[in-house]
């Protein structure tokens, strides 16, 4: 009787850490940025937004 009033517990502590990773997100860009004649640009700034949470990211290139 004890057992069936705990299994669900022991379950959810088990199910628990997948879920959790479930939330986590990662990604990446590259590219090269250009300007109107072909040549790499630097210090051009690169903005891109995350459109779910508005979250906004910023880089600043570099030179190739």
């Amino acid at each position: 009787m004890k057992f069936s009033k705990i299994l669900p517990f022991i379950l959810a502590f088990l199910t628990l850490p997948f879920m959790m990773d479930a939330q986590i997100t990662t990604s990446s860009i590259s590219g090269l940025v250009k300007n109107a004649s072909g040549n790499p640009l630097a210090g051009a700034t690169i903005t891109a937004t995350h459109l779910p949470t508005g979250t906004v990211y910023t880089a600043t290139a570099r030179a190739v």
